[in-house]
């Protein structure tokens, strides 16, 4: 009977396990970047003014992209735009506001993070696919003096908090 018990137990074990790894591909999901090319201009004022072109893979149940800005004390950024390219190779800007509607986006300045929709909660799961975004904005204070009197560019533009890697 004892023998039984953990035979029994043993099965189900195994039949748990089993549909486990049967169904986990279906729910994993991955994000990356294929490319991240970023086009910056730094004007006689000291503003640096940055488009973004990032093509973002994206693979399961994603919502939409991401960015997080990392800010420096006495640094400001504005928030220019963020735009998606059409499957006919056109930009197409996004709209500010509610975030459960397609092609929109919020900007939270507080936390300096930006969020956009690109799949429908009813749409199926992405699979693989690629789309382009690009998104311009504007530094201020981003230059800092070193102690010979020149100035250094204080920027990353990898955005190194991010999840998932830049092919």
């Amino acid at each position: 009977r004892r023998i039984d018990i953990k035979m029994r137990h043993f099965k189900k074990t195994i039949f748990l396990l089993l549909v486990q790894f049967i169904f986990l591909p279906l729910s994993a999901k991955s994000l990356d970047w294929e490319k991240i090319e970023v086009n910056a201009h730094l004007t006689k004022e000291g503003i640096l003014e940055v488009e973004e072109i990032q093509a973002i893979r994206f693979d399961g149940d994603w919502n939409g992209g991401y960015r997080d800005y990392k800010v420096s004390h006495g640094q400001t950024l504005t928030l220019q735009g963020i735009e998606r390219k059409s499957d006919s190779m056109e930009w197409v800007s996004l709209k500010e506001g509610n975030l459960d509607l397609l092609d929109h986006y919020a900007y939270y300045k507080e936390d300096k993070h930006l969020r956009w929709r690109s799949r429908q909660i009813t749409d199926p799961p992405f699979e693989n696919r690629i789309i382009e975004y690009r998104i311009r904005v504007r530094y201020e204070g981003i230059l800092s003096r070193n102690w010979n009197g020149e100035f250094a560019l204080n920027h990353d533009f990898a955005f190194s908090e991010r999840d998932g890697g830049i092919k």
